[in-house]
């Protein structure tokens, strides 16, 4: 999270300028997509994955749904999700509702160069390498 620093406040005409004003809040900026936007539906990821692979879309809705349930059910029990080129999940915080269960989880993205965690990143290929030796 960045904060921007805001500028002094400047007395308005009328008010007391020995009167002690409460400094005006930080301006906080989150960094990253807005939290509203574009919803992907499974409709859409269906018709994604079926055009992305060549699969038929009933092939493409069994295996998806199938691998949804995996993700949801394992991310409920706690465990970290290390899926390139997805990225990095884990829960961060948990909290059970009446109407269900309420995960917050943080979603760790690779960069567009190397480094670690990134797409193709080196974890991989040191894993290969030792191996190799």
């Amino acid at each position: 999270m960045v904060t921007k620093k805001t500028t002094g406040s400047k007395a308005k005409p009328g008010s007391a300028s020995g009167a002690t004003a409460t400094p005006p809040e930080p301006v906080v900026e989150r960094s990253g997509a807005p939290a509203t936007g574009p919803v992907l539906r499974k409709k859409d990821l269906y018709d994604r994955v079926a055009a992305a692979t060549g699969a038929k879309k009933g092939d493409v809705r069994l295996i998806a749904d199938a691998v949804l349930d995996i993700l949801g059910t394992a991310l409920a029990a706690g465990e970290v999700l290390a899926l390139p080129p997805f990225g990095k999940a884990r829960v961060h915080r948990q909290k059970d509702l009446p109407s269900g269960e309420l995960l917050i989880v943080r979603l760790r993205r690779g960069g567009s160069g190397g480094g670690r965690g990134g797409q193709g990143g080196n974890g991989e290929n040191e894993a290969l390498e030792e191996a190799a030796e």
